[in-house]
């Protein structure tokens, strides 16, 4: 009997072609208006904080728009990252994914990062892998709109029940209470505060003016629920720690 060769499956090739597009896309996005518009906020925030107080009706009209431009652009992040793949690339691992993300992250600008593991790594599950992913992308980007840092660290710690993510900076630091009442959810912060609270984990920020920044992601992986539920109330989940 003659044997039939069968080739790659049809729907199979489909999918990672449209897989591989969505990333193209994504990435054309990030590289294009999204820093477009991220160094066009740069400046003018740079410009309201010059302005003499004789202009303080144009600097908080200033403040605005810059208010609604920093709403538009996290929407704008959101949706690139759902257009890439949900999932780390194949048999990528978390730790090196984080590496890459934080390298990609700071490319263009004079931050030096570091980056280690502690603890054995092992694979934690593709909803942890992608929100610590997304949290420490986000992280970055905060640090290189807002902590005008020289130096950042990247740590994640395995432990036998916990994940942790923890970046630090050498920024300007903030007063910690304050991303908790602004309006605008200063430094961007909340958005942070929403994916770990939908893993039931805790968030802990340590800064103060002049000391630089320390964020602290902890997800346990052992004995929780693995949800993806970015508008779950507090009262559902261990709410995120803020100390001074």
């Amino acid at each position: 009997m003659k044997a039939t060769k069968i080739g790659p499956d049809p729907l199979r090739l489909q999918l990672a072609a449209q897989q591989e597009e969505r990333r193209r896309i994504a990435q054309e996005l990030h590289d294009t208006l999204l820093q477009g518009f991220t160094g066009i906020g740069m400046k003018l925030d740079a410009l309201a904080t010059s302005l003499p107080p004789a202009l303080s009706k144009a600097k908080e009209q200033l403040r605005q728009a810059l208010e609604q431009m920093d709403q538009c652009l996290g929407e704008t992040r959101r949706s690139i990252w759902n257009l890439r793949s949900p999932t780390l690339e194949g048999t990528e691992d978390l730790s090196r994914a984080l590496l890459t993300a934080s390298q990609r992250g700071l490319a263009g600008t004079t931050i030096g990062v570091s980056f280690s593991v502690q603890g054995a790594p092992r694979k934690i599950g593709n909803v942890l892998e992608h929100h610590l992913l997304r949290i420490c992308e986000e992280a970055l980007a905060n640090v290189v709109k807002h902590a005008h840092a020289t130096r950042v660290a990247v740590v994640l710690d395995f432990t036998s029940r916990e994940v942790q993510l923890q970046i630090r900076d050498n920024g300007r630091g903030f007063e910690p209470i304050s991303w908790e009442v602004s309006k605008r959810g200063h430094f961007g912060l909340l958005g942070i505060k929403e994916r770990v609270a939908s893993l039931f984990g805790m968030l802990s920020v340590d800064s103060a003016p002049g000391r630089g920044t320390r964020l602290l992601v902890t997800i346990p992986t052992q004995g929780a629920p693995r949800v993806n539920a970015p508008g779950i109330s507090e009262n559902r989940c261990i709410p995120a720690a803020v100390r001074a």
